[in-house]
């Protein structure tokens, strides 16, 4: 399963790399025809970028997300999950040792 969704993650970025280009050439081939001034195609590019950026990052969430209620389903507890239980553990240690500490000097 995990292989399947880090494979669709991997094609989606494919995706978006191929379509940059493509956009690219697009804006290019327009400007070449005297349509569009340089300025007009670069602000045009980079607000597709930031598009494709902010796509990248929201399809990055999702996998995350995916990611996360894949593990849950199967019992894996979440991250904050192990710390909060490494912080008990901790503390239930210094407790022991106090208490130890107490009962050897009685």
């Amino acid at each position: 399963m995990f292989d399947e969704l880090k494979r669709l993650v991997v094609l989606g970025a494919g995706a978006l790399s191929l379509a940059e280009e493509e956009v690219s050439a697009t804006i290019a081939t327009i400007r070449e025809k005297e349509a569009l001034s340089k300025d007009e195609g670069e602000k045009m590019l980079v607000a597709w970028r930031d598009r494709v950026a902010a796509n990248r990052r929201e399809v990055e969430a999702l996998a995350a997300k995916a990611v996360q209620d894949a593990l849950s389903s199967v019992g894996v507890p979440a991250r904050h999950d192990l710390d909060a239980l490494a912080a008990r553990v901790e503390a239930l240690e210094l407790r022991v040792d106090m208490l130890e500490g107490k009962r050897l000097s009685e």
